[in-house]
């Protein structure tokens, strides 16, 4: 048979960033990040390979093919609940971005899902993102491929009136 090339682990030498831009998203913000996979290149072909967290490989792999879509990251998300894949621990470096935003640095390549929690004035949508290897033109090094996302967010705030409580008018804007 033919041998089977051995895929090359980054380790530390090889780390990317995400820079999250989007309303209210700042370094106080509740962010946890989950490592989901994490990718290797065949020494001789350059062809990624993954390496799965626990349960993962079925909808990383749905992902990956569906070029991230929301359906595929939410399928994911609900994936990573149901297989209790633990946050990374510790959780990487977040720093304030430039203008506004956080840059998440210190990341190897792999697939992550990025949570930041709702508060009661926003929702936030699920983040799922790869770090890809690349060659350096120049060097021809392996490096990271950084990315930038722009979270969408939603009001959540809820108005709510009550009319009655215990057989008195009443009205409440819901705080």
């Amino acid at each position: 048979g033919v041998a089977k090339a051995a895929l090359v682990d980054f380790g530390s030498d090889v780390v990317g960033s995400v820079t999250i831009t989007g309303e209210d998203v700042t370094v106080d913000s509740d962010i946890t990040v989950y490592q989901v996979a994490t990718i290797k290149v065949d020494g001789t072909t350059n062809v990624p390979g993954y390496e799965y967290a626990t349960g993962m490989q079925t909808t990383v792999d749905a992902w990956v093919d569906a070029d991230g879509t929301a359906n595929s990251a939410a399928d994911l998300v609900q994936a990573v609940a149901d297989n209790s894949v633990s946050a990374m621990n510790p959780q990487p470096k977040i720093d304030a971005g430039d203008s506004d935003g956080v840059v998440i640095s210190g990341l190897v390549p792999g697939v992550y899902y990025i949570d930041i929690a709702d508060t009661a004035e926003t929702t936030y949508q699920n983040i799922v993102v790869a770090i890809e290897p690349a060659r350096d033109g120049d060097t021809n090094k392996w490096v990271a491929v950084n990315e930038q996302i722009a979270v969408k967010s939603a009001d959540s705030t809820l108005d709510k009136t009550a009319t009655q409580v215990n057989g008195v008018d009443v009205t409440t804007d819901g705080s």
